[in-house]
């Protein structure tokens, strides 16, 4: 998968996770109930999760999520193009203990 691949559909301007991309929109619905990691939307394990923000290509984080599988890691981007690199990184490589948060 390529950056570009990543089509984000959230033209209502709530909360979504989709694609393994938490999406929080600027001047959202603040309807979303946020239910924990466990939940199935995000990582459906009760594993430590570890934050990086400002993940830039997502190069550091992926390292980490491969080599930690026992960690769940969520990388924080406010730039569309550097969350589109973290999520060809999730999928390319299976990365099921990561992923990215868009917002």
């Amino acid at each position: 998968m390529k950056p570009k691949d990543l089509k984000l559909t959230n033209s209502e301007k709530k909360v979504v996770v989709q694609e393994r991309i938490w999406h929080v929109p600027p001047g959202m619905n603040r309807d979303f109930l946020f239910e924990g990691f466990q939940s199935t939307l995000f990582f459906n394990n009760s594993n430590p999760v570890h934050l990086e923000i400002c993940s830039g290509n997502g190069l550091w984080i992926a390292e980490k999520a491969k080599s930690q599988p026992q960690v769940n890691w969520m990388g924080v981007e406010i730039k569309w193009g550097r969350i589109r690199k973290i999520w060809s990184k999730i999928r390319n490589h299976n990365l099921t203990n990561l992923m990215g948060l868009y917002g």
